[in-house]
């Protein structure tokens, strides 16, 4: 669970994250796209504009390793290695090499839909990072110092390859909870396509080692919503942290057209459900006033970060459960 009280908030100068980046808690930092913070106290580091680089692949050693994600038509793809200093924002290096992929086909395809097929960093180890055509550069100074197959950075860790027990559950995999129990998304004997959606749609259920059902849970019979994506909900060490509202958190642009919508403001609130028992063990109240975003932005053991609206960052530590 966490503390009721957030132990410091930041404001950043423009949107917390941009393209298909995050917040992330760091040992001692919080960073931000692109911004860094002293995890401890708060204390702004730097705030300034990283130009292109918007997804974050992973940090180490105090360079910030990060690629671009670009849109073309149908298409999403990534582009480039940028290198960020974590200690002042300022851009170290960039590598654009060309060399990726090999068929000239597809070359003239992905030419066609106007994708430029550069190279972008895959993982990052130590003082090294791979890129998607197995070239490994020196962390401080882009510097390229040997080539591997691209199969290799499989095996290198980026915060998107990370498979957490959250990004299991987000993934509609089940989760093993100890004990022969299995968490999983949907509720008993319901399809299996139920669970977690943009409807607002969100379920659970625990299951013993005979895959009886435990307990289940159903957002629906609460009287409060929730978003259904990855920021809206994470497990971690025995709870399932969510952020609900009040009222639906979108709502129809035009009756007419129910699926076109926008987004509605409410109250939200952070809930925390314990595996053992399936109940809400907590309820703390992020919005004072009506807003239109919330998120659940990163969490591990010992805290938990969430954004309310564009700039808004609470830090709440977690705390130990009542006996």
């Amino acid at each position: 669970m966490v503390h009721a009280t957030a132990a410091w908030r930041y404001r950043a100068e423009h949107w917390l994250s941009l393209g298909y980046g995050h917040v992330h808690l760091l040992p001692d930092h919080v960073l931000g796209q692109w911004f860094c913070v002293e995890r401890q106290s708060g204390r702004m580091r730097w705030d300034r504009p990283v130009a292109k680089a918007d997804s974050v692949i992973g940090v180490s050693e105090g360079v910030i390793i990060a690629s671009e994600m670009r849109m073309s038509g149908p298409a999403t793809y990534s582009y480039g290695v940028f290198a960020i200093s974590l200690e002042t924002g300022e851009l170290l290096w960039t590598s654009h090499f060309a060399g990726r992929g090999g068929r000239a086909f597809l070359k003239a395809v992905a030419s066609w839909f106007g994708i430029d097929f550069s190279d972008y960093a895959a993982g990052v180890r130590g003082s090294e990072c791979i890129t998607a055509a197995g070239r490994i550069l020196d962390l401080h100074s882009g510097k390229e110092l040997r080539l591997e197959p691209p199969s290799a950075g499989e095996k290198w860790p980026s915060f998107w390859t990370l498979k957490s027990p959250a990004w299991q559950l987000y993934g509609r995999h089940p989760v093993d909870c100890g004990s022969g129990r299995i968490l999983r998304h949907g509720l008993p004997g319901a399809p299996k396509k139920e669970g977690v959606g943009p409807d607002g749609t969100f379920n659970l259920f625990l299951s013993d080692e005979q895959g009886r059902p435990l307990w289940s849970f159903d957002i629906a019979t609460t009287g409060h919503h929730m978003g259904g994506n990855y920021f809206s909900y994470r497990f971690n060490d025995g709870f399932v942290y969510m952020v609900v509202s009040d009222r639906p958190q979108t709502v129809p642009i035009d009756p007419r057209q129910p699926l076109i919508v926008k987004r509605n403001p409410v109250h939200y609130f952070l809930w925390a459900l314990d595996i053992e028992t399936g109940e809400i063990c907590q309820k703390v109240q992020i919005s004072e006033e009506e807003t239109t975003c919330c998120r659940i932005e990163d969490l591990d053991e010992r805290s938990v970060l969430v954004s309310c609206g564009k700039a808004a960052l609470l830090f709440n530590r977690m705390a130990k459960p009542q006996q």
